[in-house]
C-alpha cells in the first residue's frame, strides 16, 4: 500500500450475535465435555466418544472459533484506487487502480442472493466477485 493521504478507510468483522453464540455454545460444549469426561472421569452422554475423538472434536471447534475471531476486511481508498485485504487469506493488500475500473458506486445489496453468503465470494448469474463481512 502507498503512502499517500487515505479518503476512507473501513475494517468490518464478523459481529453477528447469532454467529458468535453459535460458535461460542459449541465450543463450549466440547470443552465442558471433554473437561467432565478426561478430568473428572464422568462419561459425556449416552454414548460417549473416545477421548481421543473428543479432544479432536473441542480443538477444532476452538480452532474454527479463533479463526472468526481473527478474520477481518479491510478497504482503504485512496487517490490513486482501492486496496483491500481479507485477512487470513490475503496477507498484502490487493490493489485496484480506478482506471481498470468501469463504475464506481455506492449501492445496498443482497449477499446471500447475489454472492451465495459471506466471506470471498464470485457472483451467481456472473455478478463478478465480492468481499464482504
Amino acid at each position: 500500500m502507498t503512502t499517500e493521504k487515505k479518503l476512507f478507510s473501513e475494517i468490518q468483522k464478523f459481529n453477528q450475535w447469532w454467529l458468535w453464540v453459535i460458535l461460542i455454545g459449541f465450543c463450549a460444549y466440547f470443552l465442558w465435555g471433554a473437561y467432565k469426561q478426561l478430568f473428572q472421569g464422568i462419561a459425556f452422554g449416552n454414548n460417549p466418544m473416545s477421548n481421543e475423538g473428543l479432544l479432536i472434536t473441542s480443538f477444532i471447534f476452538a480452532a474454527i472459533l479463533l479463526f472468526f475471531l481473527n478474520v477481518k476486511l479491510e478497504t482503504y481508498i485512496q487517490s490513486n484506487g482501492v486496496y483491500v485485504r481479507f485477512f487470513p487469506f490475503h496477507f498484502s493488500f490487493k490493489y485496484y487502480s480506478f482506471e481498470e475500473m468501469n463504475k464506481v458506486y455506492v449501492r445496498k445489496y443482497a449477499p446471500l442472493w447475489e454472492y451465495g453468503g459471506w466471506g470471498l465470494r464470485y457472483g451467481m448469474f456472473g455478478r463478478g466477485k465480492a468481499y464482504n463481512v
